[in-house]
């Protein structure tokens, strides 16, 4: 299964002029935990998220008489855009890499969602952690019809009709011959 298969295509985005009251009412009223940023262009610049909002509360606080007395200035707390607080150049996957793929990457780097781009780097969507998970729902004929086709067809390059696929509870059985090459 594909990414592009499970990726959320209707998102919502900020600019990074954005204010920060702004970006988190959208969250909020959306029930999202994070939002792409895109530049005037339309291109992805970065994401914030709920960890963004709450590294800028934590040194808002922090260092407190002492800062002020030593004239220090910590750009995030005294931030007001989501461009001066956001998490620039994202990590970002491809509508055809595999759910599997989108696993590892989201693993590797610890994070919950990545944005899906095109070949141009243009924003079509985002997968979450959610969106994995609808994987493990789909019909067993639906992820039998998935094998033949991407398994069996495009990437060993064998006719479907040599193989018997049996999926049963989620998990698919392989049996049959395949001529030599």
């Amino acid at each position: 299964m594909r990414v592009g298969d499970v990726m959320t295509t209707k998102v919502l985005t900020v600019t990074g002029g954005e204010s920060l009251k702004g970006a988190a009412r959208i969250m909020v009223e959306a029930g999202v935990s994070g939002l792409p940023v895109l530049d005037d262009s339309g291109a992805l610049v970065g994401i914030i998220t709920e960890a963004d909002f709450v590294r800028r509360q934590a040194r808002e606080d922090r260092g407190g008489l002492l800062n002020v007395v030593l004239e220090r200035h910590d750009p995030v707390s005294g931030s007001t855009t989501v461009g001066e607080v956001m998490t620039p150049s994202p990590i970002v996957i491809y509508p055809e890499a595999t759910v599997t793929e989108a696993a590892r990457v989201m693993l590797a780097h610890k994070v919950k969602r990545l944005p899906v781009v095109d070949d141009v780097g243009k924003l079509v969507g985002v997968v979450s952690r959610a969106d994995l998970m609808s994987a493990f729902t789909i019909a067993d004929d639906e992820l039998a019809d998935t094998v033949r086709n991407d398994v069996l067809k495009r990437v060993l390059l064998l006719d479907p009709a040599w193989l018997d696929v049996v999926v049963e509870d989620g998990v698919a059985s392989i049996s049959g011959e395949v001529p030599r090459r």
